[in-house]
C-alpha cells in the first residue's frame, strides 16, 4: 500500500477487532479474504479510513456511522481496483465485478453511494476491456 501512496498503520489485531465487530461480513470471512492479497489491501484500506474518521473498531461505533463506514468501503474499493488494474490482475478484476454489482442492489446502501458504485462498476468494465486487449 505504501508503494502506492497509502500509508497503513493497521495491525493484525485491528483487523480481527473489525471482523468481530462488523455485522455484514458473513459472506467474506477473514480466512477467505487472506487468500486474496488485494482483498487484504481492501480491508486494510477500509480500516485505515475508519481510523482516520475517528471511528472505533467496535460494533456500536460502526453501526452508528453508516455514512462514514460506506465512505471507507468505497475508498477501499477504489484503491483495490486501481491496484488490480496496475498489477494487470484480470482475474481479480473479473471476480470483483460481480461483487460490485451486488452493491448496486443492496438496500442497506444509500442511493448516493449506489451512484458512486455504478460509476465504479462502469470503470471496472472499462478496466477489463483494456486488460483483455483487442479481440
Amino acid at each position: 500500500m505504501s508503494a502506492n501512496g497509502h500509508e497503513c498503520s493497521t495491525t493484525a489485531s485491528d483487523v480481527v477487532r473489525y471482523f468481530d465487530a462488523y455485522p455484514y461480513v458473513a459472506d467474506m470471512t477473514l480466512d477467505v479474504i487472506i487468500m486474496f492479497p488485494l482483498l487484504v489491501v481492501h480491508e486494510l484500506a477500509e480500516i485505515e479510513e475508519l481510523k482516520k474518521f475517528g471511528i472505533q473498531l467496535d460494533r456500536d461505533s460502526i453501526l452508528n456511522d453508516p455514512a462514514r463506514v460506506e465512505e471507507a468501503h468505497y475508498q477501499a474499493a477504489i484503491l483495490e481496483m486501481n491496484l488490480a488494474y496496475s498489477l494487470r490482475d484480470c482475474n481479480h478484476v473479473k471476480m470483483r465485478l460481480g461483487v460490485i454489482r451486488t452493491w448496486l442492489l443492496d438496500d442497506r446502501i444509500d442511493n448516493g453511494y449506489k451512484a458512486l458504485y455504478a460509476e465504479l462498476y462502469a470503470r471496472v468494465i472499462s478496466m477489463l476491456d483494456e486488460l483483455a486487449g483487442p479481440t
